[in-house]
């Protein structure tokens, strides 16, 4: 997920995805604390992307109204 939000080739740990979408991670490796911080990745970086669809598409009305407006 973080991959396609992101267009990157690359994978990244779950540390660093963490940290870019502020969570703190603590006992990383540790199997329950990875399977809780990976939720809460999956369920940030939908709000994420969610987020960034949304603006996109109101940058998209506004540069139409400002077309309209001409």
């Amino acid at each position: 997920m973080w991959r396609y939000l992101k267009r990157e080739s690359n994978p990244r740990n779950l540390g660093s995805i963490l940290a870019e979408l502020g969570i703190i991670g603590w006992n990383l490796h540790n199997a329950g604390n990875d399977a809780v911080y990976t939720l809460q990745a999956m369920i940030a970086i939908a709000i994420k992307h969610l987020d960034e669809k949304h603006r996109a598409k109101e940058v998209k009305e506004q540069e139409k109204k400002a077309r309209i407006s001409e």
